[in-house]
């Protein structure tokens, strides 16, 4: 029985960058679930259903930004993998995303997508 392949949930207010992901991931990872959510809150209502293996996160989104929506992914359910992604100001994030255990690496956007990729498949791993 083949064994189902990894999940991972790309949240990204800005649906060109979502469905962009979506794509390389698709592409990348054969067996991989590949889920999008324009929001947290929409994300966190996702996770209740389907537990990722890794997220995937815009840092600037309106409401709920980037370490908001992972404090609160680590509340509810625990320390799951996540990259974060910004538009900007990484060295500020970086010092504040510390402080959560899940966030395993910060990218600047547009990321360079073979590091991008590298991290992604370390972390599946």
């Amino acid at each position: 029985m083949k064994m189902p392949g990894p999940s991972i949930l790309v949240v990204d207010d800005e649906a060109d960058i979502r469905e962009s992901f979506q794509t390389v991931l698709d592409m990348e990872l054969d067996d991989a679930t590949v889920e999008v959510a324009p929001d947290g809150p929409s994300a966190l209502q996702m996770i209740e259903r389907f537990r990722p293996d890794l997220i995937i996160s815009d840092f600037f989104m309106p409401g709920m930004n980037g370490l908001e929506f992972l404090s609160e992914v680590q509340r509810r359910f625990g320390t799951i993998p996540c990259i974060v992604l910004t538009a900007g100001r990484a060295g500020i994030l970086a010092m504040e995303a510390a402080d959560l255990e899940s966030v395993q690496r910060l990218f600047d956007k547009p990321p360079d997508m073979m590091k991008f990729l590298d991290e992604v498949h370390r972390i599946l791993s």
